[in-house]
């Protein structure tokens, strides 16, 4: 599990350090940086299945949208001691997987994509593979997910994944994970709902995922 993030001069944050939990919450007025959190961590992600990784951080991605290009992102103010020309990430994580910095230079142009900061190497992908942030385990859900549909779409690379979502976190392809993984038991033994009707645990992905619906929503 994920349980620490860093994050140096992206959109609003200059220096920001945040302790995770199981379920941690961030609450604050509009524009003060929930969302960038969230974005930071889907465009690592994204970024790290180009071939231009770890030479490069593309900003196009389609888990976030942030425009493209590096212009609002960067903060030129943050203060000459504190590199003003670089995004750097740090994400810790419990287990074997250790910590993971990233370091990527801002131009004065209006790029779409980051260099690899210089005289600095950002982790291989064999290394990224077993980490929480890149593994099959990891799900993005944004306010954008969407609603009822008469039918859901499938994507042959987020199936063979797992994952929820492949554009904007909106959840496309839940359905369609269900309905290929539905039988296999729930990876969060803390989780798990017992049947209220008879007591018994069914512990298969679908059934939990029907009792937390009624749950959250009976």
């Amino acid at each position: 599990m994920i349980s620490h993030i860093h994050i140096h001069n992206f959109k609003a944050h200059a220096n920001t350090d945040l302790d995770i939990a199981p379920l941690t919450i961030m609450t604050g007025i509009n524009g003060m940086g929930k969302s960038s959190v969230t974005q930071a961590l889907p465009l690592l992600r994204d970024s790290a299945t180009d071939s231009s990784y770890p030479s490069r951080l593309s900003l196009k991605s389609r888990a976030v949208n942030i425009g493209g290009q590096s212009g609002p992102l960067v903060n030129w103010f943050v203060g000459n001691d504190d590199n003003p020309d670089m995004m750097h990430i740090i994400i810790d994580s419990d287990g074997n997987c250790g910590s993971l910095d990233f370091r990527f230079q801002y131009t004065l142009d209006n790029a779409t994509s980051l260099k690899a900061y210089p005289g600095f190497s950002n982790p291989d992908k064999e290394l990224l593979a077993p980490h929480p942030l890149f593994n099959d385990r990891f799900q993005y859900l944004s306010a954008f997910r969407i609603g009822p549909q008469a039918s859901y779409g499938t994507d042959t690379d987020a199936l063979e994944h797992r994952q929820v979502s492949a554009d904007m976190g909106d959840g496309a392809y839940a359905v369609a994970v269900l309905e290929r993984y539905g039988s296999d038991p729930t990876a969060i033994p803390e989780a798990i709902l017992p049947d209220p009707a008879s007591g018994k645990t069914d512990n298969s992905l679908k059934a939990q995922t029907a009792l937390w619906l009624d749950r959250i929503e009976p």
